[in-house]
Order: structure tokens, then C-alpha cells, then sequence
């Protein structure tokens, strides 16, 4: 398993999920 490659996934997860958090936050505003 190539470690950069894996700690890039991770970062992109971290990312995405951070996304999908302050979506889920405007959308408890806006409901």
C-alpha cells in the first residue's frame, strides 16, 4: 500500500466529510 496515496484518501475523506457537515448544518437552518 503506498502511504501518500492512503494519507491523500484520508485527507479527501476529512475534506468530504467536512463538506457534508456544513451542508447538513445549512440545511438544519434552512428547515
Amino acid at each position: 500500500m503506498n502511504a501518500i496515496k492512503k494519507q491523500k484518501t484520508i485527507l479527501a475523506i476529512k475534506l468530504k466529510n467536512k463538506v457534508n457537515m456544513k451542508n447538513y448544518k445549512y440545511l438544519e437552518l434552512a428547515g
